[in-house]
């Protein structure tokens, strides 16, 4: 049988975007069945994970793994108790129906309280655009990290549920004893950049500072407060972006990537196989020289 020219023009076009349309929808499908949140385009906080694309459907796993926020801390936000692997495997979703008693009063606990919570404490980015709630355990672990601005803390003066009370029948079927490290001893150092509830959300550039300096409101004992400048053994990425440093030459002395900003430079460096001491002078000349 022979073809025209047309058709078969006509069928290589067909084939071509048709493959386009394939590809992309794959893509989208093993982000979504992988559960890989999206990332930030544009911005200072570009490539890092947005909390604001978390699904109900993640587990505490994800979102620990993703986020990198202890699994820990997340059960005892949330007052979740069980094995590690039964907290990992924990769906955000199923906070609706462990709460759902407090419908009842207009309040609810699900994956927008997830968001909120994952977004205040990694201090990235976050629209908060409905009224979200909290548990109080929640409110306590980021304010007991100081992780909360002054405006935040009457936020949730409002917003803060009391889950003592929860109605056992609700509860999804976490059986075990709690993990060792539901404790939150020494939470990480991070800067609070999110928006103001009072008022129509905005992402703010700089770090929130006032009443008080940032020193004065971080956690003694965390890497806080290191006015000095001073690269040690317990400082973040984030820190040295905050005294100036940019992405860029960060990772000129690294010869890596950069990754998540809270991430201690010395862990970095011990798993990369990276000698932190020299890493520590490369970047701390580069610091002293701003």
């Amino acid at each position: 049988m022979k073809i025209s020219a047309k058709a078969l023009a006509m069928t290589v076009l067909l084939l071509f975007f048709g493959g386009i349309a394939l590809t992309s929808a794959f893509n989208l499908w093993r982000t979504e069945s992988l559960k890989i949140p999206a990332k930030f385009k544009e911005g200072q906080f570009i490539g890092e994970y947005n909390p604001a694309d978390i699904r109900g459907s993640y587990s505490f796993g994800d979102v620990s793994r993703h986020f990198q926020i202890p699994l820990g801390v997340l059960a005892q936000a949330f007052g979740i108790e069980g094995t590690e692997d039964e907290l990992a495997n924990f769906k955000n979703k199923n906070l609706e129906s462990l709460y759902g008693y407090l419908k009842d009063e207009g309040k609810e606990i699900g994956n927008a309280s997830v968001k909120l919570f994952v977004a205040l404490y990694t201090g990235l980015p976050y629209q908060l655009d409905e009224e979200t709630y909290l548990p109080a355990p929640a409110v306590a672990v980021l304010k007991a990290a100081g992780y909360l601005s002054p405006e935040w803390e009457v936020y949730f003066e409002s917003h803060s549920v009391d889950i003592s009370g929860r109605e056992k029948a609700n509860e999804p079927s976490l059986t075990g004893q709690p993990i060792q490290n539901k404790t939150l001893d020494s939470p990480p150092v991070i800067v609070n950049k999110e928006v103001t509830p009072t008022q129509p959300p905005v992402e703010r550039a700089e770090p929130v500072t006032s009443p008080g300096t940032q020193a004065e409101r971080q956690p003694k004992g965390s890497g806080a407060g290191n006015t000095d400048r001073a690269i040690k053994g317990n400082t973040n990425f984030r820190e040295v972006l905050d005294w100036g440093l940019s992405r860029e030459a960060i990772e000129e002395v690294l010869g890596h990537k950069m990754p998540n900003p809270l991430t201690s430079i010395r862990d970095f460096c011990m798993q990369n196989g990276i000698e932190f001491g020299t890493v520590k002078q490369k970047l701390q000349e580069k610091i002293d020289s701003l």
